[in-house]
């Protein structure tokens, strides 16, 4: 599993920060905000105007796990990428061909 310490382990976290690395962070397999004892809060809720923001993040996180979740499985069993093109997907479709 992969992913960084959403805002930063060492230092302060700005507002702006926060919320650039939850909608960023939201698409990482392993997503945490973690910061060390010496830093500022940096919980979502320590930053009043960027809650709706990073709620929203972690929304559209919480929709997509259980897809990421059956590629996760397929993956595993067969050997292809969790992540790939569409062709892989629908290697027949011609709509998808023309738009190379």
């Amino acid at each position: 599993m992969t992913g960084a310490d959403i805002g930063g382990f060492a230092d302060d976290v700005t507002e702006e920060l926060l919320i650039r690395w939850h909608q960023l962070g939201a698409w990482y397999p392993f997503c945490r905000n973690h910061n060390s004892k010496d830093s500022i809060d940096q919980d979502p809720a320590s930053f009043p105007d960027a809650f709706d923001r990073i709620k929203t993040a972690i929304e559209i996180r919480y929709e997509l796990l259980s897809y990421w979740y059956t590629h996760f499985v397929l993956s595993n069993n067969s050997g292809r990428p969790i992540f790939r093109a569409t062709i892989h997907n629908f290697p027949n479709d011609q709509n998808i061909l023309k738009r190379q």
